[in-house]
């Protein structure tokens, strides 16, 4: 399946990643990479990268694609 056009010029506001920072964090024993986006001056994240690595934690190993 391919998408015909892009209605927001090259890329839609989700897939640029040219200014996210980029961190680590390991979850059941595996390494996670995270791209944090920087967000507008009037608005903020709902959560933090510590936070879903935290609930990421409880989800089992052989679902995060560790067999």
């Amino acid at each position: 399946m391919t998408v015909p056009e892009v209605a927001h010029g090259d890329h839609v506001f989700w897939e640029r990643i040219d200014s996210a920072t980029e961190v680590s964090r390991t979850v059941s024993g595996r390494v996670l990479r995270f791209f944090i986006q920087p967000t507008r001056a009037d608005c903020i994240h709902a959560c933090t990268v510590d936070d879903i690595a935290r609930l990421m934690s409880n989800v089992p190993p052989a679902d995060l694609g560790r067999a």
